[in-house]
């Protein structure tokens, strides 16, 4: 049976420092007392700092893809996001008839509605808390998921069954 391909090294003299580590990815680290990507609101911030620490309380970081780990984080930041937007707005947005681009007003001063939408916000919420939920799951946040994960120190217990079972 043959072998896989080998990864090409950088050829040397090719590129430059900036376009290798550009190569790179952005290299974001999950250790403990690591800081969350640039790019996050404050949501995701925040959830990036309380996920982190309880990945690695179940040991179970190193096994996790750190894309996991920020999907899951920037998820939670559109879906409250999201929920601010329906907040502020309401579920409902009211589409006013127009003419001639302004829109007609009735006898009492207000605008006249044609139509009740929903919001735009609503799906984006509902969508980013599907995609929250399915990252939550493969990072092992959820309390069902969590006890699927393995439990710290189960393979030392495992071996010394087996030493004693063996001895």
């Amino acid at each position: 049976m043959g072998q896989g391909r080998k990864p090409v090294p950088f050829p040397k003299g090719k590129y430059t420092k900036a376009q290798i580590e550009d190569r790179k990815g952005p290299g974001y680290s999950v250790a403990y007392g690591s800081k969350p990507p640039a790019h996050f609101n404050a949501w995701a911030k925040a959830e990036w700092k309380r996920v982190v620490p309880e990945l690695e309380r179940l040991s179970i970081v190193k096994q996790v893809s750190v894309a996991s780990i920020v999907g899951l984080c920037s998820a939670f930041g559109t879906a409250m996001e999201a929920e601010r937007a329906i907040k502020k707005h309401g579920l409902i947005s009211e589409i006013p008839v127009m003419v001639d681009g302004k829109p007609v007003k009735g006898e009492n001063g207000k605008p006249l509605i044609a139509k009740l939408e929903t919001n735009p916000a609503v799906r984006i919420a509902r969508d980013a808390w599907a995609q929250y939920k399915s990252f939550a799951a493969e990072c092992c946040v959820t309390p069902a998921s969590e006890n699927k994960a393995p439990k710290v120190g189960a393979e030392k217990q495992m071996d010394d069954l087996e030493a004693a079972l063996c001895a």
